[in-house]
């Protein structure tokens, strides 16, 4: 049950064109949540009565500042690429008031997350005809800290850091027959640290969060497209992956 929720987001962007070959963007993020909400059990035994209440509050703000670049080098050539700084500090509060089958009160739980990362992509794009084009793309990309508060049947508050993925890719896209036709091929490969899990069930039955160590995947993506008239499209795709 949510009790109360407010929030606040607003971004800046100045998009700049400094020469007829540059692209750039600059950009500033904030971001406001307080979030209470209350989680409840109850007794389908005793006509639906609560057995189980529990409060917990988040309160959340995070900032960015960001920028991003399109170069046209050559004819046949082009540059992209970005950075983004990102924080975000996150206050966590919860309270058992009602404990089911007899559990006593508990807290407050209080926990304190923050975190500040640097991320950002950077590719390169050849043209190798008008309507033929090959790439390669290198990203960081990241999932803030994360919390598990609801401890009506659990007493453990746990918290997931910071995950971070880094990936690279190769592709080709291609138009032909006067643009009725596209077909598209990507090659990626990525590694994750510090993956955010979640554990379901075990002695307490609640949900807890968890970090592995890293997890590291590969793939192809296949896609064709094709208009033989233009109120018809058909469309095709194959993808395999595979991680551990």
């Amino acid at each position: 049950n949510i009790t109360g929720h407010d929030q606040l987001t607003q971004e800046l962007r100045l998009a700049l064109r400094p020469r007829a070959d540059l692209d750039a963007m600059l950009g500033a993020f904030v971001f406001y949540e307080d979030l209470e909400i209350e989680n409840l059990s109850f007794d389908t035994l005793a006509g639906g009565a609560v057995n189980g209440l529990a409060i917990q509050e988040q309160e959340t703000f995070a900032w960015a500042l960001f920028a991003a670049a399109e170069w046209r080098v050559a004819e046949r050539w082009t540059l992209n690429g970005g950075l983004r700084l990102s924080a975000e500090d996150k206050e966590f509060s919860a309270s058992r008031l009602v404990g089911p089958f007899g559990a006593p009160p508990l807290g407050p739980i209080e926990r304190d997350m923050n975190d500040t990362v640097l991320s950002g992509d950077a590719s390169v794009t050849y043209a190798l005809a008008d309507e033929l084009r090959v790439y390669t793309r290198y990203a960081r990309g990241f999932r803030a800290p994360s919390v598990q508060g609801r401890i009506v049947f659990g007493d453990a508050v746990t918290v997931a850091d910071t995950e971070t993925i880094d990936s690279i890719e190769f592709g080709l896209r291609s138009r032909w027959l006067g643009g009725r036709l596209t077909a598209n091929a990507t090659a990626f490969w990525y590694r994750t640290d510090d993956q955010q899990l979640t554990a379901v069930g075990g002695a307490g039955n609640f949900n807890q969060l968890l970090n592995a160590n890293h997890v590291k995947g590969r793939g192809i993506e296949l896609d064709l497209t094709w208009r033989p008239v233009d109120a018809v499209a058909i469309s095709a795709g194959y993808s395999r992956s595979e991680e551990h």
